[in-house]
């Protein structure tokens, strides 16, 4: 969709879709093409069709998704990009490493004993390999190396880093997150819990909410991870010893995930409706849109642009 609502372009796939979209840039459709934006997504199996991983983008006002790779039916979801390019997915099983050059696919699998739920986190492992973090949904979390590709693109077989359950019992668990230092976040709903593993696995910290942290941890500059809840509370944790920074009530359930900008702000939606940006530095935060022109800052003069990463202005 465009700014202005009205639709650019629109994919219709064999089977409904499955999990979220994830969006990189890859080659058009010619070999040795600009990057241009592309949309992945998988699809749920159906009859007579296997899960597919799609790569959707826009030609000519249409939607170009013939190059799709047809995946078993595993239980793929929500495909991850790391810096390289290549795509990772997660499912009942196995894992996928697939590469696109904008005409066709080519992918490895790896058969695992472990089925895999929500998205994969990703991270740049040692010896220019990938690592990645992926659940089961309820508590064991996996990290896993991959080494770097050989000359014909082929990876080995993923080196173990750690396989734990940080918390006993069967509480599902979001998405994970890697932080810079390595640090894994996960969130874990129905244990009103919070946790932070080190790069051996070990627990870190665990922070306990008054409610259910559906959403998986943002992280956000100066070392400080958010969290959202039932209760409509967004909390602001210190990386490094999980210690509470501030609060804030958003006066309603918050189940999708929140968002940082590049602007500096940290958005986010409750279940009533209500949409909000807050100010996500160590002081906390000065409300929603709590003044005119507000800027990260605080100092409430929008004509103050401030650089806050890719794709925004500078001052």
């Amino acid at each position: 969709m465009g700014l202005d609502g009205s639709v650019r372009w629109c994919c219709r796939a064999k089977a409904p879709v499955e999990g979220s979209l994830a969006l990189g840039l890859f080659p058009a459709g010619t070999l040795g093409g600009a990057p241009v934006p592309t949309v992945l997504f998988t699809t749920t199996p159906v009859t007579g069709e296997d899960s597919r991983l799609y790569a959707a983008r826009e030609e000519n006002a249409a939607c170009d998704s013939s190059p799709s790779l047809p995946l078993s039916s595993l239980g793929l979801g929500t495909p991850s990009i790391a810096a390289d390019g290549t795509v990772f997915l997660a499912g009942h099983g196995v894992l996928v490493a697939a590469r696109f050059d904008g005409l066709a696919w080519a992918t490895q699998s790896f058969s695992r004993a472990t089925f895999y739920e929500a998205q994969p986190a990703l991270a740049v492992g040692a010896g220019g390999g990938i690592r990645l973090v992926a659940g089961n949904g309820f508590t064991l979390l996996e990290s896993l190396t991959f080494p770097a590709p050989d000359g014909a693109g082929h990876r080995a077989d993923p080196v173990v880093d750690f396989s734990t359950t940080p918390v006993a019992g069967p509480p599902t668990s979001s998405a994970p997150v890697i932080a810079a230092d390595g640090t894994v976040l996960v969130s874990l709903p129905t244990a009103k819990t919070v946790v932070a593993l080190g790069t051996d696995g070990s627990v870190r910290w665990k922070v306990t909410l008054g409610a259910q942290p559906h959403p998986a941890p943002v992280l956000g500059d100066g070392g400080l991870v958010f969290v959202a809840a039932d209760d409509g509370l967004v909390t602001a944790l210190e990386l490094a010893t999980g210690a509470k920074v501030w609060s804030w009530n958003a006066g309603g359930a918050i189940g999708a995930p929140l968002a940082l900008g590049c602007d500096g702000l940290l958005y986010g939606a409750t279940n009533t409706g209500l949409v909000f940006a807050l100010v996500s530095g160590s002081r906390g935060p000065a409300g929603p849109w709590a003044r005119e022109g507000h800027d990260p800052r605080g100092s409430g003069d929008g004509r103050r642009v401030v650089q806050g990463g890719p794709g925004c202005a500078e001052e």
